[in-house]
């Protein structure tokens, strides 16, 4: 039986990082070419879900993926990784940490998806052995060969 392979779609952006501004989600994310009213509810979700971020004062690199950052016109959903600096994590109140656990916790994860279509993963930002392998993860297409850009929002 031939092995199943998932469709490839172009990446939205070139190879690495690439920051982008909160206010051009919808004109990145939902072009011409990709318009789909599924993508324009995920942009405004995304952008619910951000609010909620910054609501618990959290500050540092929330990156974009999963085929939300390629012109698949259905995605199922966005991944999201957030890099937050050790000293941003330390300064954050007891009840915004817990939140921010609760939000990024594998358990929680169907309820998160149902609310805002995201999937949050969290990392402190000197930890370069999980930078580098989320900088794997998220770069990866399903054909090696095309590799996608990070697009990232800074909070």
């Amino acid at each position: 039986m031939p092995a199943h392979h998932k469709p490839t779609y172009p990446p939205l952006f070139p190879p690495g990082l690439c920051e982008v501004q909160l206010r051009d989600l919808g004109q990145l994310f939902v072009g011409p070419a990709f318009d789909t009213p599924l993508r324009r509810r995920m942009t405004v979700q995304l952008r619910m879900f951000i609010g909620e971020l910054e609501r618990l004062g959290v500050h540092g690199e929330l990156w974009i993926d999963g085929s939300f950052a390629t012109k698949k016109p259905e995605p199922g959903d966005v991944d999201l990784v957030l890099s937050v600096p050790r000293v941003i994590v330390s300064a954050l109140s007891d009840e915004s940490l817990e939140r921010l656990r609760f939000l990024s916790d594998e358990e929680n994860r169907a309820y998160v998806r149902s609310r805002w279509q995201v999937e949050l993963y969290v990392f402190e930002s000197s930890n370069l052995a999980r930078r580098a392998y989320f900088l794997d993860q998220f770069s990866r297409n399903p054909d090696s060969a095309n590799r996608k850009g990070i697009p990232f929002i800074k909070l």
